[in-house]
């Protein structure tokens, strides 16, 4: 294992059985310390067999890798953003902001372009409230829910471009529960309750809506052994209560279910209407919302072969898995936030919990919970750059149960991302890290970045 190391770890107490390592001081910039160690009713869309509900896949179960694989490079770059004026900045791109974010329904959101530095607000309407924002994988849109504050029944789904055009606005139909994320670039998913003897019936049916034609249709949640899902699954953020993660080109889809106790994750062809490949997640429930690459080809999910030990793996849809990290071979602990692709495709930025915390600040003092710390993951070299900065790991709740997002949003040249480090109400700031030049920013109190949309053609 080699680890390029410029700032102290200030472990007070490790913790289990580490790995002796070989320590390299080098230097780097001055804002871094390195360190290397429409009408109704909708149509209705079945993408299953005809089966029975409870039926459970009989094909044998893949179990996740256990060889030992060759240490890989980690090099620590603990950030020490410097405070900026995001007026002052000069990038790419047009960035969705949401000032005094912990006030939630009173928070304050604008456009603001990067490169001209003008902005402009959102919310145009004085008593409404905007929330669940999702941004389209080719970062031209964002959609959102505008909703006001004194009549729960007048909320609608809007869907702006880059620019600030309003493409839809769509008064929420019945029954509509939030946006769960961009499908593909046209389409937009929507929870969907349905009620069955008086209760909500889960797992959730979604909406699959078509925000520049208008059209509607329902995916079902039916597929087998999915009926065993009636409490949703943590983690898995807009997905939460209906765990069905459909690939970009609507041939796959990725689900949790149970057999036997035991937490399963199946990927399934809406094609041939089988299974591709079934995963037992040994430990860690079903771990984090799994998420597609742009081209639907493959999908990346946190699994577990020994408690506390999480890996990051890349599974395609002919069923082959890749590890992508080895970081539980040199942590007693590893343990995942969320995670993104960035725009081309060839990084992984996410949210890592260790122990020891040898990823935090210099001069961060130990929690009795460590938090999680960002990095980014190079998929042509497997070299992973920890930038040290602390973060829920998550993105923002949309009714204050669950989490939408992991909080992690590229900048559509993927040269930079923005972060939100701490936590709403307690000193969260916006953060923004350029990857090439190795500096960090930071920005007002109580910020965050909701989207970041392109601003060419």
């Amino acid at each position: 294992m080699l680890m390029v190391i410029g700032c102290a770890p200030g472990q007070k107490k490790p913790v289990g059985n580490i790995p002796s390592m070989n320590v390299m001081l080098v230097t780097n910039s001055s804002n871094i310390s390195t360190m290397t160690l429409t009408p109704s009713p909708i149509p209705t869309r079945s993408l299953s067999p005809t089966v029975t509900k409870t039926q459970i896949p009989t094909a044998s179960s893949t179990q996740i890798p256990t060889a030992t694989p060759t240490p890989q490079t980690i090099v620590i770059q603990c950030a020490a953003p410097v405070v900026a004026d995001l007026n002052n900045l000069d990038m790419d791109g047009i960035l969705v902001v949401d000032e005094n974010a912990d006030q939630d329904l009173h928070s304050n959101q604008y456009f603001l372009n990067l490169r001209t530095h003008q902005r402009y607000p959102l919310n145009e309407i004085s008593n409404h409230w905007l929330r669940n924002f999702e941004v389209s994988p080719d970062s031209r849109y964002i959609a959102y829910l505008d909703g006001n504050r004194y009549d729960e029944n007048d909320v609608y789904y809007v869907v702006r471009e880059s620019g600030g055009k309003i493409i839809a606005r769509q008064l929420a139909e019945k029954n509509w529960y939030g946006i769960v994320g961009w499908q593909d670039n046209q389409h937009i998913l929507i929870n969907l309750e349905k009620r069955r003897d008086g209760y909500i019936d889960l797992p959730l049916t979604m909406v699959r809506w078509n925000p520049f034609n208008g059209n509607k249709e329902e995916l079902l949640p039916d597929f087998p052994g999915i009926d065993y899902i009636i409490d949703g699954v943590p983690n898995w953020g807009g997905y939460v209560f209906a765990p069905t993660v459909y690939d970009p080109t609507m041939q796959f889809v990725v689900y949790p279910w149970v057999q036997d106790g035991k937490s399963m994750i199946s990927l399934w062809s809406l094609k041939s209407k089988k299974v591709i490949v079934e995963i037992e997640n040994t430990y860690g429930s079903y771990g984090n919302q799994p998420t597609w690459s742009l081209d639907g080809k493959t999908f990346l999910i946190n699994l577990a072969k020994e408690e506390n030990k999480e890996e990051l793996y890349q599974l395609s849809v002919d069923g082959q898995m890749k590890r992508l990290t080895k970081l539980s071979q040199q942590f007693s602990e590893i343990g995942f936030g969320g995670y993104s692709w960035s725009p081309n495709g060839q990084q992984v930025a996410f949210w890592a919990r260790t122990v020891p915390d040898t990823w935090r600040e210099a001069g961060d003092e130990l929690r009795s919970r460590t938090p999680m710390r960002l990095a980014v993951l190079d998929l042509n070299t497997s070299e992973i750059r920890s930038f040290c900065l602390p973060g829920e790991g998550w993105g923002k709740s949309i009714q204050g149960t669950y989490y939408t997002g992991s909080n992690l949003l590229w900048s559509p040249n993927g040269r930079q991302i923005a972060v939100e480090k701490g936590t709403p109400g307690q000193g969260a700031y916006l953060i923004i890290i350029d990857l090439e030049s190795n500096k960090a920013w930071r920005f007002a109190a109580n910020s965050a970045a909701l989207g970041w949309l392109t601003d060419r053609p």
